[in-house]
């Protein structure tokens, strides 16, 4: 199989379900938010903004986990502090907050810095790592709309990053990207991704 690195092509490749699922769970996470702070005030006031990105991140994933229960080809694991989606084994979702300017945050430890430079660190080789989530307002503290984007680095840009919207058509319309702007990418051949030679080696 060969892909390009393209919004289009990666978001056609992990399917209707997952795009569904990122929606679904920034929804549902925007919800469980403004009802703790409609209830609890004063506890969102005291708030840390880390402490604060990590609540909303847990429900984030747990409504993912939720939304692609028995979703055939999507499996979800833990790993450490990481906590992620692998599609159709070549594809790894990695549930991110994204700022204003679409970069994530994270802990600059040495596999976090593999992970986002393009190592295999979570799969193995051959897998594509994306960042599924949400855009984030730090100055209002709201969330934003939910996003999918590809990056080499931690600290760098993304060379890409896809608004997701189900338009006018409510809970049950597919899931559409608005069309990011970016360089020309290159193909990918995916094709012996997650094949062992016959002497035990990963090609």
């Amino acid at each position: 199989m060969t892909l390009d690195a393209s919004a289009d092509s990666l978001s056609e490749f992990v399917g209707q379900p997952v795009l569904s699922a990122i929606v679904t769970a920034r929804d549902n996470s925007a919800t469980d938010y403004a009802k703790w702070r409609r209830e609890s005030p004063s506890e969102i006031a005291r708030a840390t903004s880390r402490g604060l990105a990590n609540r909303i991140s847990d429900s984030f994933v747990a409504h993912m986990v939720a939304a692609l229960d028995g979703v055939d080809d999507v499996v979800f694991r833990e790993r450490g502090i990481s906590r992620y989606f692998v599609v159709r084994d070549k594809v790894v979702l990695i549930c991110k907050r994204h700022n204003a300017k679409d970069k994530i945050s994270s802990y600059p430890t040495r596999s976090a810095l593999d992970v986002w430079g393009g190592a295999p660190t979570l799969e193995g080789m051959g897998t594509i790592n994306l960042a599924a989530g949400y855009r984030w307002d730090k100055d209002v503290r709201e969330i934003g709309v939910p996003v999918l984007s590809y990056r080499k680095g931690l600290r760098a840009s993304p060379i890409w990053v896809a608004d997701l919207s189900r338009g006018e058509g409510g809970a049950s319309a597919p899931v559409r990207i608005v069309p990011p702007t970016g360089p020309n990418l290159p193909t990918l051949d995916l094709s012996d991704f997650g094949q062992e030679r016959k002497d035990g080696s990963q090609p």
